[in-house]
């Protein structure tokens, strides 16, 4: 990041603070002063509509010679129901309905992410927006490209955005060194997943 704010790739550390905490349409990219942003790739079609341009998918850069580029395939929700419901079975009799039966895939469409039902998906596969489907052709061209899924986040990863972006903006401002602040997002990470 300091390389790229050093040679005008990004914008400085206080414009680059400010449009990281914003929405899609308030972005480089919804305003049409960017000319890349990364964003998950169900969000095609919000980046799209805030530009009023066509965006295409690209993949993440990789190393020379590394295994992958971290690019990863997850759904975009996640289902769940407390294992101490009294209802547990409705609850899995409804999330079952949810990720896959094909009626509620035309209901929901690509509203939570592409259905990651096959079978859902080849229901509702001609009825998705324009962008999606992009999405969907894009998916299936890096798909063996893809490092494998993660699972859902463990107890205290949600903090882990926040860490990152507040490390990151003290070596965009040049208050940390790279490696200080990766060593205090490292602990910092460990100690909120530990609870």
């Amino acid at each position: 990041m300091q390389n790229l704010i050093k040679t005008k790739g990004s914008p400085d550390a206080s414009k680059s603070s400010e449009i990281g905490a914003t929405s899609v349409d308030q972005s480089l990219l919804g305003t049409n002063t960017g000319a890349m942003g990364m964003w998950w790739s169900n969000q095609l079609g919000a980046v799209s509509k805030a530009s009023g341009q066509q965006m295409d998918l690209l993949r993440m850069p990789k190393l020379q010679g590394a295994a992958n580029g971290g690019m990863f395939l997850q759904p975009a929700m996640f289902y769940t129901a407390s294992a101490s419901s009294k209802h547990a079975a409705e609850a899995d009799k409804f999330i079952d309905f949810m990720i896959n039966d094909p009626e509620a895939g035309q209901i929901i469409l690509s509203d939570r992410g592409l259905p990651a039902s096959s079978k859902v998906l080849a229901a509702v596969k001609d009825k998705l927006p324009d962008a999606d489907k992009k999405t969907l052709a894009f998916i299936d061209e890096v798909k063996g490209e893809l490092a494998e899924t993660p699972a859902a986040p463990p107890k205290g990863a949600s903090a882990m955005e926040d860490i990152l972006t507040r490390y990151s903006e003290e070596v965009m401002f040049g208050r940390m060194s790279p490696d200080e602040a990766a060593q205090k997002f490292i602990d910092e990470a460990n100690a909120s997943i530990a609870g």
